[in-house]
Protein backbone atom coordinates (compact mmCIF):
# COMPACT_ATOMS: atom_id res chain seq x y z
CA UNK A 1 0.00 0.00 0.00
CA UNK A 2 1.16 3.70 -0.45
CA UNK A 3 2.83 5.68 2.28
CA UNK A 4 2.03 9.23 3.19
CA UNK A 5 4.67 11.18 4.89
CA UNK A 6 1.79 12.55 7.02
CA UNK A 7 0.16 9.90 7.85
CA UNK A 8 1.78 9.64 11.48
CA UNK A 9 0.91 13.29 11.99
CA UNK A 10 -2.69 12.44 10.86
CA UNK A 11 -3.25 9.38 13.48
CA UNK A 12 -1.61 11.63 16.27
CA UNK A 13 -4.15 14.76 15.02
CA UNK A 14 -7.19 11.97 14.81
CA UNK A 15 -6.37 10.21 18.37
CA UNK A 16 -5.50 13.07 20.09
CA UNK A 17 -8.27 15.92 18.75
CA UNK A 18 -11.22 13.98 16.84
CA UNK A 19 -11.54 11.28 19.33
CA UNK A 20 -11.15 13.13 22.92
CA UNK A 21 -13.68 16.13 21.07
CA UNK A 22 -16.20 12.67 20.45
CA UNK A 23 -15.71 11.45 23.77
CA UNK A 24 -16.42 15.01 25.40
CA UNK A 25 -19.45 15.39 23.26
CA UNK A 26 -21.01 11.86 23.82
CA UNK A 27 -20.87 12.02 27.34
CA UNK A 28 -22.79 15.04 28.03
CA UNK A 29 -25.45 13.94 24.63
CA UNK A 30 -28.59 11.85 25.53
CA UNK A 31 -30.41 11.72 22.15
CA UNK A 32 -28.93 8.45 20.44
CA UNK A 33 -29.45 9.78 16.86
CA UNK A 34 -27.87 12.50 17.67
CA UNK A 35 -24.63 10.71 18.92
CA UNK A 36 -24.90 8.78 15.93
CA UNK A 37 -25.10 12.16 13.67
CA UNK A 38 -21.53 12.96 15.55
CA UNK A 39 -19.76 9.66 14.79
CA UNK A 40 -20.51 9.88 11.10
CA UNK A 41 -19.53 13.61 10.34
CA UNK A 42 -16.36 12.58 12.65
CA UNK A 43 -15.38 9.54 10.26
CA UNK A 44 -16.08 11.38 7.14
CA UNK A 45 -14.24 14.31 8.67
CA UNK A 46 -11.37 11.69 9.79
CA UNK A 47 -10.80 9.28 6.40
CA UNK A 48 -11.79 12.27 4.00
CA UNK A 49 -14.98 10.27 2.78
CA UNK A 50 -18.10 11.47 0.87
CA UNK A 51 -20.50 8.85 2.12
CA UNK A 52 -21.40 7.28 5.96
CA UNK A 53 -23.86 4.88 7.24
CA UNK A 54 -23.92 3.37 10.61
CA UNK A 55 -25.51 -0.18 10.14
CA UNK A 56 -26.99 -1.62 13.41
CA UNK A 57 -28.14 -5.82 13.82
CA UNK A 58 -31.94 -6.39 14.91
CA UNK A 59 -32.70 -9.45 16.24
CA UNK A 60 -34.74 -11.19 13.14
CA UNK A 61 -31.05 -11.37 11.42
CA UNK A 62 -30.56 -8.27 9.32
CA UNK A 63 -28.53 -5.21 9.57
CA UNK A 64 -30.38 -2.30 9.15
CA UNK A 65 -29.23 1.24 8.58
CA UNK A 66 -29.78 3.61 11.22
CA UNK A 67 -28.60 7.18 10.67
CA UNK A 68 -26.46 7.86 7.00
CA UNK A 69 -25.06 11.15 5.84
CA UNK A 70 -24.28 11.95 2.01
CA UNK A 71 -26.52 10.13 -0.04
CA UNK A 72 -28.47 11.50 -2.23
CA UNK A 73 -31.92 9.10 -2.53
CA UNK A 74 -33.80 7.56 -0.45
CA UNK A 75 -33.37 4.04 -1.34
CA UNK A 76 -31.30 3.15 2.29
CA UNK A 77 -34.41 3.92 4.06
CA UNK A 78 -35.65 0.97 3.13
CA UNK A 79 -32.93 -1.44 2.54
CA UNK A 80 -31.38 -4.53 4.82
CA UNK A 81 -28.60 -7.06 4.75
CA UNK A 82 -28.51 -10.17 5.71
CA UNK A 83 -26.18 -11.57 8.26
CA UNK A 84 -24.07 -14.39 7.39
CA UNK A 85 -24.69 -13.73 3.78
CA UNK A 86 -21.63 -12.70 1.41
CA UNK A 87 -20.00 -9.35 2.00
CA UNK A 88 -21.79 -8.90 4.64
CA UNK A 89 -20.53 -12.23 6.83
CA UNK A 90 -17.02 -11.34 5.49
CA UNK A 91 -17.26 -7.85 7.34
CA UNK A 92 -19.18 -9.49 10.78
CA UNK A 93 -16.20 -11.84 11.13
CA UNK A 94 -13.28 -9.72 10.68
CA UNK A 95 -11.85 -8.23 14.00
CA UNK A 96 -10.41 -5.56 11.10
CA UNK A 97 -11.73 -3.10 8.30
CA UNK A 98 -12.92 -4.58 4.94
CA UNK A 99 -11.23 -2.27 1.94
CA UNK A 100 -12.76 -2.68 -1.51
CA UNK A 101 -11.31 -0.66 -4.18
CA UNK A 102 -14.20 -1.46 -6.93
CA UNK A 103 -17.66 -1.95 -5.78
CA UNK A 104 -19.06 -3.17 -9.34
CA UNK A 105 -16.21 -5.93 -9.45
CA UNK A 106 -16.85 -7.87 -6.21
CA UNK A 107 -19.93 -10.39 -6.71
CA UNK A 108 -20.38 -10.14 -2.79
CA UNK A 109 -21.45 -7.22 -2.26
CA UNK A 110 -24.77 -6.18 -1.72
CA UNK A 111 -27.18 -3.37 -2.60
CA UNK A 112 -26.06 -3.61 -6.28
CA UNK A 113 -29.40 -0.39 -6.77
CA UNK A 114 -28.28 1.67 -4.02
CA UNK A 115 -24.41 1.66 -5.35
CA UNK A 116 -25.49 2.08 -9.07
CA UNK A 117 -28.31 4.85 -7.86
CA UNK A 118 -25.40 6.94 -5.64
CA UNK A 119 -22.00 6.56 -8.35
CA UNK A 120 -20.63 4.53 -5.37
CA UNK A 121 -16.88 3.10 -5.97
CA UNK A 122 -15.01 1.92 -3.25
CA UNK A 123 -15.77 0.95 0.49
CA UNK A 124 -14.37 0.60 3.69
CA UNK A 125 -16.74 -1.31 6.42
CA UNK A 126 -15.77 -2.12 10.00
CA UNK A 127 -17.74 -4.05 12.84
CA UNK A 128 -18.59 -2.50 15.91
CA UNK A 129 -18.20 -4.62 18.76
CA UNK A 130 -19.39 -4.42 22.06
CA UNK A 131 -18.26 -6.76 25.02
CA UNK A 132 -17.06 -9.34 21.80
CA UNK A 133 -20.43 -9.03 20.12
CA UNK A 134 -20.78 -7.66 16.88
CA UNK A 135 -23.41 -4.91 17.12
CA UNK A 136 -23.36 -3.34 13.93
CA UNK A 137 -20.76 -1.98 10.88
CA UNK A 138 -19.41 1.50 10.82
CA UNK A 139 -19.36 2.16 6.87
CA UNK A 140 -17.73 4.59 4.32
CA UNK A 141 -17.70 4.90 0.50
CA UNK A 142 -16.17 7.36 -2.13
CA UNK A 143 -17.67 8.00 -5.29
CA UNK A 144 -14.36 7.83 -6.80
CA UNK A 145 -12.18 4.38 -6.87
CA UNK A 146 -9.58 4.90 -3.51
CA UNK A 147 -6.91 2.70 -2.51
CA UNK A 148 -7.27 3.08 1.53
CA UNK A 149 -3.83 2.92 3.36
CA UNK A 150 -2.52 1.43 5.96
CA UNK A 151 -2.99 4.18 7.96
CA UNK A 152 -6.42 4.67 6.75
CA UNK A 153 -7.01 1.15 8.24
CA UNK A 154 -6.10 1.93 11.16
CA UNK A 155 -7.85 5.58 11.70
CA UNK A 156 -11.02 4.10 10.65
CA UNK A 157 -10.55 1.03 13.11
CA UNK A 158 -9.83 3.95 16.11
CA UNK A 159 -13.15 5.64 14.98
CA UNK A 160 -15.21 2.15 15.34
CA UNK A 161 -13.52 1.24 18.22
CA UNK A 162 -14.40 4.54 19.75
CA UNK A 163 -17.50 4.37 18.29
CA UNK A 164 -19.02 1.52 19.48
CA UNK A 165 -17.20 2.42 22.93
CA UNK A 166 -19.37 5.79 23.46
CA UNK A 167 -22.37 3.64 22.10
CA UNK A 168 -21.63 1.09 25.08
CA UNK A 169 -21.29 4.15 27.56
CA UNK A 170 -25.03 5.61 26.73
CA UNK A 171 -26.21 2.18 26.78
CA UNK A 172 -28.26 2.67 23.41
CA UNK A 173 -29.25 -1.19 23.53
CA UNK A 174 -29.79 -0.88 27.32
CA UNK A 175 -30.65 2.98 27.85
CA UNK A 176 -32.75 2.97 31.37
CA UNK A 177 -33.51 6.56 31.56
CA UNK A 178 -35.33 5.68 27.51
CA UNK A 179 -37.03 3.26 28.79
CA UNK A 180 -38.15 4.06 32.16
CA UNK A 181 -39.44 7.55 30.29
CA UNK A 182 -41.01 5.19 27.79
CA UNK A 183 -42.70 3.43 29.78
CA UNK A 184 -43.96 5.90 32.09
CA UNK A 185 -45.56 7.43 28.78
CA UNK A 186 -46.92 3.84 27.82
CA UNK A 187 -48.47 3.76 31.68
CA UNK A 188 -49.85 7.28 31.85
CA UNK A 189 -51.59 6.66 28.31
CA UNK A 190 -53.37 3.41 29.71
CA UNK A 191 -54.28 5.00 32.52
CA UNK A 192 -55.73 8.09 30.55
CA UNK A 193 -57.41 5.19 28.36
CA UNK A 194 -58.50 3.15 31.86
CA UNK A 195 -60.15 6.75 33.21
CA UNK A 196 -61.93 7.57 29.80
CA UNK A 197 -63.11 3.76 30.35
CA UNK A 198 -65.08 4.60 33.76
CA UNK A 199 -65.84 7.90 32.90
CA UNK A 200 -67.69 8.49 29.55
CA UNK A 201 -71.20 7.44 28.41
CA UNK A 202 -70.67 8.15 25.18
CA UNK A 203 -69.55 5.21 23.45
CA UNK A 204 -68.45 6.15 19.95
CA UNK A 205 -66.07 9.19 21.38
CA UNK A 206 -64.60 6.91 23.95
CA UNK A 207 -63.64 4.24 21.29
CA UNK A 208 -62.62 7.38 19.32
CA UNK A 209 -60.74 8.29 22.13
CA UNK A 210 -58.60 5.07 22.89
CA UNK A 211 -57.71 4.89 19.28
CA UNK A 212 -56.44 8.01 19.26
CA UNK A 213 -54.23 7.25 22.16
CA UNK A 214 -53.51 3.67 20.41
CA UNK A 215 -51.99 5.36 17.53
CA UNK A 216 -49.73 7.74 19.57
CA UNK A 217 -48.66 4.58 22.17
CA UNK A 218 -47.81 2.50 18.68
CA UNK A 219 -46.06 5.13 16.93
CA UNK A 220 -49.25 4.65 13.92
CA UNK A 221 -50.54 6.15 11.08
CA UNK A 222 -54.07 5.33 11.35
CA UNK A 223 -55.74 2.62 13.72
CA UNK A 224 -58.61 0.48 12.87
CA UNK A 225 -61.38 -1.35 15.51
CA UNK A 226 -63.69 -3.88 13.88
CA UNK A 227 -66.46 -6.19 16.12
CA UNK A 228 -68.41 -8.71 15.80
CA UNK A 229 -72.22 -8.00 14.85
CA UNK A 230 -75.17 -9.00 17.58
CA UNK A 231 -75.75 -12.04 15.22
CA UNK A 232 -72.06 -12.94 15.50
CA UNK A 233 -71.58 -13.71 12.07
CA UNK A 234 -69.32 -10.81 10.65
CA UNK A 235 -67.14 -8.20 11.70
CA UNK A 236 -67.88 -4.15 11.39
CA UNK A 237 -66.32 -1.37 11.15
CA UNK A 238 -66.45 0.48 14.59
CA UNK A 239 -63.95 3.36 14.99
CA UNK A 240 -60.86 4.51 13.72
CA UNK A 241 -57.88 7.09 14.42
CA UNK A 242 -55.97 8.46 11.52
CA UNK A 243 -57.90 7.11 8.72
CA UNK A 244 -60.58 9.71 8.04
CA UNK A 245 -62.66 9.24 5.56
CA UNK A 246 -60.71 8.42 2.91
CA UNK A 247 -61.56 4.48 2.40
CA UNK A 248 -61.72 1.91 -1.02
CA UNK A 249 -63.25 -1.62 -0.83
CA UNK A 250 -60.12 -3.14 -1.74
CA UNK A 251 -58.85 -2.10 1.53
CA UNK A 252 -61.93 -2.78 3.64
CA UNK A 253 -61.55 -6.60 1.78
CA UNK A 254 -57.77 -6.90 3.07
CA UNK A 255 -58.67 -5.70 6.45
CA UNK A 256 -61.51 -8.56 6.72
CA UNK A 257 -59.74 -11.23 5.47
CA UNK A 258 -56.65 -10.49 7.59
CA UNK A 259 -59.15 -9.62 10.77
CA UNK A 260 -60.95 -13.21 10.20
CA UNK A 261 -57.57 -14.88 10.32
CA UNK A 262 -57.20 -13.59 14.02
CA UNK A 263 -60.70 -13.94 15.29
CA UNK A 264 -60.14 -17.38 14.61
CA UNK A 265 -57.28 -17.89 15.71
CA UNK A 266 -57.69 -15.86 18.60
CA UNK A 267 -54.40 -14.86 18.28
CA UNK A 268 -51.92 -11.46 17.55
CA UNK A 269 -51.45 -11.34 13.80
CA UNK A 270 -48.34 -9.48 12.32
CA UNK A 271 -47.12 -8.58 9.04
CA UNK A 272 -43.73 -6.92 9.25
CA UNK A 273 -43.54 -5.98 5.81
CA UNK A 274 -47.08 -6.03 3.59
CA UNK A 275 -45.54 -6.38 0.44
CA UNK A 276 -44.03 -9.59 1.68
CA UNK A 277 -47.28 -10.89 2.04
CA UNK A 278 -49.16 -9.87 -0.21
CA UNK A 279 -48.58 -8.49 -4.57
CA UNK A 280 -52.17 -7.02 -4.40
CA UNK A 281 -51.90 -4.33 -1.61
CA UNK A 282 -54.90 -1.73 -1.72
CA UNK A 283 -54.40 1.68 -2.97
CA UNK A 284 -55.22 3.50 0.56
CA UNK A 285 -52.28 1.49 1.68
CA UNK A 286 -49.91 2.38 -0.82
CA UNK A 287 -51.04 6.28 -0.93
CA UNK A 288 -50.41 6.15 2.83
CA UNK A 289 -46.95 4.71 2.72
CA UNK A 290 -48.03 1.78 4.83
CA UNK A 291 -45.68 -0.70 5.19
CA UNK A 292 -46.40 -3.19 8.19
CA UNK A 293 -49.44 -3.60 10.20
CA UNK A 294 -50.52 -5.34 13.33
CA UNK A 295 -53.42 -6.98 14.40
CA UNK A 296 -54.99 -7.97 18.12
CA UNK A 297 -58.05 -9.77 18.91
CA UNK A 298 -60.46 -8.72 21.55
CA UNK A 299 -62.55 -10.55 23.99
CA UNK A 300 -65.43 -10.25 26.00
CA UNK A 301 -66.77 -13.13 28.43
CA UNK A 302 -64.16 -15.20 27.31
CA UNK A 303 -65.87 -14.80 23.23
CA UNK A 304 -64.20 -12.86 20.75
CA UNK A 305 -65.14 -9.88 20.19
CA UNK A 306 -63.45 -7.85 17.58
CA UNK A 307 -60.27 -6.92 16.42
CA UNK A 308 -57.80 -3.69 16.73
CA UNK A 309 -55.22 -3.24 13.94
CA UNK A 310 -52.61 -0.73 14.06
CA UNK A 311 -50.84 0.29 10.14
CA UNK A 312 -47.24 1.82 10.16
CA UNK A 313 -44.97 3.68 7.65
CA UNK A 314 -42.04 1.83 8.56
CA UNK A 315 -40.94 -1.97 8.07
CA UNK A 316 -41.98 -2.44 11.85
CA UNK A 317 -40.12 -5.48 13.80
CA UNK A 318 -42.33 -5.57 17.03
CA UNK A 319 -40.17 -6.33 20.60
CA UNK A 320 -42.15 -8.51 22.65
CA UNK A 321 -42.98 -5.66 25.71
CA UNK A 322 -44.42 -3.44 22.01
CA UNK A 323 -47.18 -6.55 21.82
CA UNK A 324 -48.05 -6.69 25.44
CA UNK A 325 -49.04 -3.27 25.92
CA UNK A 326 -50.58 -3.41 22.27
CA UNK A 327 -52.45 -6.36 23.86
CA UNK A 328 -53.43 -4.49 26.90
CA UNK A 329 -54.82 -1.70 24.76
CA UNK A 330 -57.21 -4.33 23.00
CA UNK A 331 -58.21 -5.50 26.57
CA UNK A 332 -59.19 -1.98 27.43
CA UNK A 333 -61.27 -1.94 23.75
CA UNK A 334 -63.03 -5.19 25.03
CA UNK A 335 -63.44 -3.20 28.61
CA UNK A 336 -65.14 0.03 26.58
CA UNK A 337 -67.13 -1.91 24.67
CA UNK A 338 -68.68 -4.06 27.47
CA UNK A 339 -69.05 -1.13 29.58
CA UNK A 340 -70.72 1.15 26.17
CA UNK A 341 -72.89 -2.17 25.92
CA UNK A 342 -74.01 -1.89 29.72
CA UNK A 343 -74.45 2.03 29.40
CA UNK A 344 -76.33 1.44 26.04
CA UNK A 345 -79.04 -1.12 27.94
CA UNK A 346 -79.19 1.81 31.33
CA UNK A 347 -79.90 4.25 28.51
CA UNK A 348 -82.43 1.82 26.71
CA UNK A 349 -84.35 0.94 29.95
CA UNK A 350 -84.10 4.36 31.28
CA UNK A 351 -85.63 6.02 28.09
CA UNK A 352 -88.43 3.44 28.32
CA UNK A 353 -89.02 4.45 32.25
CA UNK A 354 -89.60 7.93 30.95
CA UNK A 355 -91.15 7.13 27.89
CA UNK A 356 -93.94 5.29 29.74
CA UNK A 357 -93.93 8.15 31.77
CA UNK A 358 -95.06 10.50 28.22
CA UNK A 359 -97.52 7.69 27.47
CA UNK A 360 -99.63 7.89 30.87
CA UNK A 361 -99.63 11.53 30.37
CA UNK A 362 -100.97 10.97 26.92
CA UNK A 363 -103.98 8.21 28.66
CA UNK A 364 -104.52 10.85 30.53
CA UNK A 365 -105.82 13.00 28.60
CA UNK A 366 -108.25 11.97 26.31
CA UNK A 367 -107.80 14.37 23.27
CA UNK A 368 -103.97 14.10 23.28
CA UNK A 369 -103.57 10.50 23.32
CA UNK A 370 -100.78 9.15 20.92
CA UNK A 371 -99.56 12.64 21.08
CA UNK A 372 -96.14 11.93 21.58
CA UNK A 373 -95.60 9.16 18.66
CA UNK A 374 -97.17 11.31 16.14
CA UNK A 375 -94.81 14.62 17.05
CA UNK A 376 -92.13 11.58 16.94
CA UNK A 377 -92.96 10.45 13.24
CA UNK A 378 -93.23 14.19 12.13
CA UNK A 379 -89.72 15.36 13.56
CA UNK A 380 -88.29 12.43 11.68
CA UNK A 381 -89.63 13.12 8.48
CA UNK A 382 -88.87 16.79 8.44
CA UNK A 383 -85.20 15.89 9.84
CA UNK A 384 -84.97 13.44 7.05
CA UNK A 385 -86.05 16.67 4.70
CA UNK A 386 -83.66 18.69 6.32
CA UNK A 387 -80.53 16.17 5.77
CA UNK A 388 -79.76 16.84 10.03
CA UNK A 389 -76.47 13.97 10.25
CA UNK A 390 -77.20 11.15 12.77
CA UNK A 391 -76.61 12.41 15.80
CA UNK A 392 -79.04 15.37 15.53
CA UNK A 393 -82.02 12.85 14.66
CA UNK A 394 -80.98 10.97 17.49
CA UNK A 395 -81.37 13.75 19.63
CA UNK A 396 -84.38 14.94 18.36
CA UNK A 397 -86.11 11.68 18.19
CA UNK A 398 -85.76 11.15 22.08
CA UNK A 399 -86.27 14.68 22.55
CA UNK A 400 -90.31 14.62 20.14
CA UNK A 401 -90.40 11.99 22.70
CA UNK A 402 -90.19 13.36 25.73
CA UNK A 403 -91.30 17.21 24.93
CA UNK A 404 -94.38 17.13 27.02
CA UNK A 405 -92.96 14.88 30.31
CA UNK A 406 -92.92 18.54 31.90
CA UNK A 407 -96.65 18.58 32.21
CA UNK A 408 -96.04 15.69 35.09
CA UNK A 409 -95.74 18.51 37.29
CA UNK A 410 -98.64 20.40 35.74
CA UNK A 411 -102.30 20.09 38.14
CA UNK A 412 -104.07 17.26 36.05
CA UNK A 413 -107.32 19.82 36.61
CA UNK A 414 -105.35 22.51 34.07
CA UNK A 415 -104.69 19.86 32.06
CA UNK A 416 -108.49 17.94 31.98
CA UNK A 417 -110.28 21.58 32.13
CA UNK A 418 -113.00 21.97 29.69
CA UNK A 419 -113.36 25.34 27.91
CA UNK A 420 -111.10 28.00 27.77
CA UNK A 421 -108.03 28.65 29.65
CA UNK A 422 -107.65 31.67 31.94
CA UNK A 423 -103.96 33.61 32.18
CA UNK A 424 -103.46 31.16 35.72
CA UNK A 425 -103.85 28.07 33.61
CA UNK A 426 -102.01 28.96 31.17
CA UNK A 427 -99.13 30.37 33.54
CA UNK A 428 -98.98 26.63 35.04
CA UNK A 429 -98.71 25.39 31.30
CA UNK A 430 -96.17 26.92 30.31
CA UNK A 431 -93.75 25.89 32.99
CA UNK A 432 -94.06 22.48 31.38
CA UNK A 433 -91.06 23.17 29.17
CA UNK A 434 -88.40 24.19 32.22
CA UNK A 435 -90.23 21.29 34.37
CA UNK A 436 -89.43 18.76 31.60
CA UNK A 437 -86.20 20.54 31.25
CA UNK A 438 -85.31 19.62 34.93
CA UNK A 439 -86.40 16.45 34.77
CA UNK A 440 -84.35 15.23 31.76
CA UNK A 441 -81.33 17.30 33.23
CA UNK A 442 -81.24 14.46 35.96
CA UNK A 443 -79.81 11.88 33.52
CA UNK A 444 -76.30 12.25 32.48
CA UNK A 445 -76.98 11.28 28.91
CA UNK A 446 -80.06 13.37 27.73
CA UNK A 447 -77.66 16.41 28.07
CA UNK A 448 -77.85 16.91 24.75
CA UNK A 449 -81.93 17.06 24.69
CA UNK A 450 -82.47 19.46 27.40
CA UNK A 451 -82.68 22.41 25.01
CA UNK A 452 -84.36 21.24 22.93
CA UNK A 453 -87.47 20.49 25.33
CA UNK A 454 -86.71 23.66 27.05
CA UNK A 455 -86.74 25.70 24.10
CA UNK A 456 -89.89 23.93 21.67
CA UNK A 457 -92.34 26.21 22.60
CA UNK A 458 -89.69 29.49 21.30
CA UNK A 459 -91.17 31.66 18.70
CA UNK A 460 -89.05 32.14 15.51
CA UNK A 461 -89.46 35.94 15.40
CA UNK A 462 -88.73 36.29 19.32
CA UNK A 463 -91.60 36.22 22.16
CA UNK A 464 -92.16 32.44 23.13
CA UNK A 465 -91.40 30.91 26.34
CA UNK A 466 -89.85 30.30 28.52
CA UNK A 467 -87.44 32.83 27.34
CA UNK A 468 -89.36 35.02 25.49
CA UNK A 469 -85.74 36.87 24.22
CA UNK A 470 -85.14 33.77 22.63
CA UNK A 471 -85.00 34.56 18.39
CA UNK A 472 -84.50 32.48 15.38
CA UNK A 473 -81.28 30.66 14.43
CA UNK A 474 -80.62 30.49 18.52
CA UNK A 475 -83.44 28.45 19.07
CA UNK A 476 -81.98 25.07 18.81
CA UNK A 477 -83.07 22.84 15.46
CA UNK A 478 -84.77 20.55 17.27
CA UNK A 479 -86.56 22.52 19.32
CA UNK A 480 -87.80 24.64 16.09
CA UNK A 481 -88.93 21.42 14.32
CA UNK A 482 -91.03 20.11 17.05
CA UNK A 483 -92.52 22.95 17.60
CA UNK A 484 -93.62 22.77 13.89
CA UNK A 485 -94.73 19.15 14.58
CA UNK A 486 -96.37 19.67 17.99
CA UNK A 487 -98.37 22.41 16.67
CA UNK A 488 -99.70 20.59 13.55
CA UNK A 489 -100.95 17.63 15.24
CA UNK A 490 -102.25 20.01 17.95
CA UNK A 491 -104.49 21.61 15.24
CA UNK A 492 -105.44 17.90 13.96
CA UNK A 493 -106.56 16.51 16.99
CA UNK A 494 -110.01 17.66 19.21
CA UNK A 495 -110.06 19.61 21.85
CA UNK A 496 -112.54 20.87 24.30
CA UNK A 497 -113.05 24.22 22.76
CA UNK A 498 -112.84 23.19 19.03
CA UNK A 499 -113.17 20.48 16.74
CA UNK A 500 -109.54 19.25 15.09
CA UNK A 501 -108.73 20.90 11.38
CA UNK A 502 -108.78 19.36 8.23
CA UNK A 503 -104.96 18.85 7.05
CA UNK A 504 -105.50 21.65 4.58
CA UNK A 505 -106.61 24.06 7.46
CA UNK A 506 -103.38 22.85 9.40
CA UNK A 507 -100.99 23.76 7.00
CA UNK A 508 -102.75 26.90 5.93
CA UNK A 509 -102.01 27.94 9.70
CA UNK A 510 -98.52 26.76 9.70
CA UNK A 511 -98.01 28.86 6.36
CA UNK A 512 -99.92 31.85 8.21
CA UNK A 513 -97.26 31.67 11.01
CA UNK A 514 -94.48 30.90 8.62
CA UNK A 515 -91.21 33.34 9.68
CA UNK A 516 -93.31 34.86 13.13
CA UNK A 517 -93.89 31.63 15.20
CA UNK A 518 -92.32 29.56 13.36
CA UNK A 519 -89.20 28.69 11.02
CA UNK A 520 -89.72 28.96 7.30
CA UNK A 521 -87.47 26.47 6.60
CA UNK A 522 -88.86 24.25 9.28
CA UNK A 523 -92.58 24.31 7.47
CA UNK A 524 -91.43 24.43 4.08
CA UNK A 525 -89.41 21.09 4.57
CA UNK A 526 -92.83 19.62 6.77
CA UNK A 527 -95.17 20.87 4.05
CA UNK A 528 -93.40 19.51 1.22
CA UNK A 529 -93.25 16.09 3.15
CA UNK A 530 -95.53 13.20 1.34
CA UNK A 531 -98.66 12.81 3.69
Amino acid sequence: MEKNPNDSLRIQISNITDFSEMGSRFSKTVSVDHLLSLILKQAMSAMDAEVCIIWLKDKFGNLVPRISFGLNSRIIQSVKMRLGVGLVKCIMRKGHPTNIYDLSKDKRVPLKRLIKKEGLSSLLAEPLIMENDRVGVLMICTRSKRRFTATDLKVFAAVAKQSALTIADVGLYDRMDKKVRQKIEEISMLFTMSRSITSSVNSSLLLNTILDKTRLLMKAKFCTLNLIDKSRSKLEFAAESGLGTEENEDFRVFEGELAKKVVKSGMPLILNEIAAYTKKIPVLLKRKKIHSVAFVPLFSNRRHSGVLAAYMQDVRFFEKAEMEIFGMVASLCSMAVDNSAMIDKVRKDYFNSIKTLAEIIDANDSYTRGHCDKVMRYSLEICKRLNLDNRDVSSIKTASMLHDIGKIGVDLSVIHKEGKLSDEDWAKIRKHPEIGARIVRQVGFLNDIVPIIMHHHAKFSGGGYPNPVLRGARIPIGARIIAVADAYDAMMSDRPYRKALSHEEAVAELKKCSGTQFDPKVVTAFISRKV
